[in-house]
């Protein structure tokens, strides 16, 4: 679970595998072990597994050896492996839906194969056959709110999932021509200008996740409640904090409650403190993808770690034009800013934000673990749920001129439990991805 698609310059970030696996990408999704996720773009998709501590590695890329599923056929081992066709510099949005598609619970959801909640005990083959009384879109359309898209975003999703899955699919070359999703982009998201230039593949996908959000909102009457408010007497006192941590959470499940959120969302809180007088402001927000802006110091790859560290440990001081009003001061000050995770949920949405300035320093490549990424040290909440991921997708832009250059998504098959590339409608198995 995200700009996905790159900027002019230096996108390159790394994958890696049990050999050495070097790609430029945007995001990569982590799955929880056991199994939360975890996705990036710009980069990857990690989930939660069982704690499986592995080295960090990484290699060049290599052609797989392979034969693309798309043009041959395929056999009826591979049939679950489908592309999707561009439309017309739509590569954006197709590796924003193979990414979304992998999220295995929301697969199965929007086919109506599944019990919700959904235990981390439960195996794939229980899973597959858990169809009595099942939940799906179908019981949590809402057309009726105001903040969604009368339920016609989510009905086109669950038409595209289907026919990933086999309803009215294309048998000699297994693709599908997501005709019927991009009208839904172009009606709701004119943003993307679809289908006439290239586009963002992780504004798509937090586009994606929201509007789904809204029209599978359970709540079906809103009443207006005010946001709950930080007060100077809660700084330092951890129970406090916690408390105003649950009612913030509380008043945002009071706005909308869904299967999205409750895959795909997780919460940041932020700390602002004034450098004149040190009034102190705390804040909770909820996130569908994770921003984290990778390092420019130091030669050579810089690890995800590391770049944890600095975006959820270190303070940064506010810009001048992005500054603070401090009510004590009564101005707008550069004030410190301290952004922490509070909490994440079985799939984390990393957006590796690589877009620069001209005049800029360049990023250094990202490397990222496929196994074992585990969170504790930067979640500061208290949780008692594994916090250990698994990487599960990676949206991969390579820039060829401005303004133009094409996508990939690499992704894990909860089914088959290997790694695929698509590249539009083609598809083909890395036999040595993990």
């Amino acid at each position: 679970m995200t700009g996905v698609i790159c900027s002019p310059n230096y996108l390159t970030s790394h994958l890696p595998t049990l050999s050495t696996f070097t790609i430029p990408t945007f995001g990569i999704c982590y799955k929880q072990c056991s199994r939360p996720r975890l996705l990036l773009t710009q980069g990857s998709l990690y989930s939660h597994q069982s704690y499986y501590k592995l080295k960090m590695v990484e290699t060049e890329l290599a052609r797989p050896e392979e034969s693309p599923v798309d043009q041959r056929g395929a056999s009826s081992d591979e049939a679950h492996a489908v592309g999707l066709r561009n439309l017309g510099l739509t590569g954006w949005m197709n590796t924003g839906l193979q990414c979304l598609h992998s999220i295995k619970e929301l697969t199965y959801y929007f086919l109506g194969t599944t019990t919700y909640p959904y235990s981390r005990t439960h195996s794939l083959h229980l899973l597959t056959h858990l169809q009595s009384k099942a939940e799906n879109h179908k019981s949590d359309l809402n057309t009726t709110n105001i903040l969604g898209y009368s339920g016609e975003v989510a009905s086109s999703y669950a038409s595209l999932i289907e026919h990933l899955h086999g309803k009215n699919l294309n048998a000699r070359t297994n693709t599908h021509y997501p005709s019927q999703f991009l009208a839904t982009v172009k009606k709701y998201a004119p943003q993307f200008n679809a289908g006439r230039a290239q586009a963002d593949a992780q504004e798509f996908i937090a586009w994606a996740l929201d509007a789904l959000s809204e029209d599978l909102s359970r709540v079906k009457k809103r009443t207006y409640v005010e946001k709950p408010e930080f007060e100077e007497g809660m700084i330092g006192n951890d129970d406090a904090i916690e408390a105003f941590a649950e009612k913030c959470i509380a008043w945002e499940r009071g706005r909308c409650d869904s299967i999205v959120r409750d895959l795909c969302h997780g919460w940041l809180k932020s700390t602002l403190e004034c450098p004149s007088c040190q009034n102190t402001s705390i804040s909770f927000d909820s996130f569908s993808n994770l921003p984290v802006r990778p390092s420019r110091e130091g030669t050579g790859r810089v690890p995800l770690e590391e770049c944890f560290d600095k975006n959820f440990i270190e303070s940064r001081v506010l810009e001048e034009h992005d500054g603070w009003y401090c009510k004590r001061c009564d101005k707008v000050q550069t004030a410190f800013l301290n952004t922490e995770i509070w909490d994440v949920s079985d799939y984390v949405i990393v957006h590796l934000k690589k877009f620069t300035r001209p005049e800029e320093k360049p990023f250094l490549p990202t490397s990222y673990p496929v196994k074992g990424l585990d969170l504790k040290p930067w979640v500061r909440g208290k949780s008692e749920k594994s916090l250990v991921f698994d990487l599960s997708a990676v949206v991969h832009h390579r820039y060829a001129y401005p303004g133009r250059g094409y996508y990939k998504a690499f992704l894990k098959d909860f089914e088959k439990d290997v790694w695929m590339e698509y590249n539009g409608n083609l598809c083909f198995q890395w036999s040595q991805m993990m």
